[in-house]
């Protein structure tokens, strides 16, 4: 999946490139852009004179690096503050992950003593009757993905441990779950061995666990 753009013009300096971006060397308008992932330019000097029709970018402050929440952001290049630009574009590289899923999936930890739930039939009644991907981490935390269209799509967590600890059947429960989710889309993880491979890209995406079923349903 590729998360971001990073778009540039003077070459991106003490910066390793990552599989989930993509990378646009080029000079940009605003109206170029594709504003569907979060997106970097870099460059100041560069963004007002490719934008200078544009009321939006003309108006951003160069004390503010957020154009557009989770969606277009700014750095300096590296001629124009060294210091700035390292630390800048490591620190989109870090957050875009968050950018891309925090607008596009709502998520929802179903805890049973929060929602009153008693039983099996009273977690069923509560969940949407199809889903379309399951991750099991471990077998101690289920993520049900759900999508939907613009950027409505959710994600429910179910703590297995806490259901345990409340003495539901987790057999029955996990069964009742799965029959909600086309077969080729239950990804187990008892091992943990697929969120290891993805750790491995997204070291610091502390939410990395939940969206993994995003990941494995694509």
């Amino acid at each position: 999946m590729v998360l971001g753009n990073i778009i540039y013009q003077d070459e991106l300096v003490n910066h390793k490139k990552v599989e989930y971006l993509n990378y646009v060397q080029s000079p940009i308008s605003f109206r170029e852009l594709n504003t569907d992932i979060p997106t970097l330019i870099v460059g100041w000097y560069g963004l007002k004179e490719n934008n200078s029709e544009h009321e939006l970018i003309q108006a951003q402050s160069i004390l503010d690096k957020k154009i557009i929440s989770n969606v277009l952001y700014w750095e300096f290049s590296f001629k124009e503050n060294k210091g700035q630009h390292v630390e800048g574009v490591n620190k989109f590289v870090v957050n875009a992950p968050e950018y891309y899923f925090k607008p596009r999936y709502n998520y929802v930890n179903i805890d049973p003593v929060f929602f009153g739930i008693s039983s099996i039939d009273d977690l069923n009644n509560m969940l949407a009757k199809e889903y379309d991907a399951v991750y099991n981490f471990k077998g101690k935390m289920l993520y049900l993905l759900r999508k939907e269209e613009n950027n409505n799509s959710s994600i429910i967590g179910i703590d297995l441990d806490m259901y345990e600890h409340f003495e539901f059947n987790m057999d029955e429960l996990i069964q009742t779950l799965h029959k909600k989710v086309p077969i080729d889309q239950i990804h187990n993880d008892f091992d943990g061995e697929l969120h290891e491979n993805y750790y491995k890209k997204f070291p610091y995406f502390d939410q990395l666990k939940r969206y993994m079923v995003v990941f494995l349903s694509n």
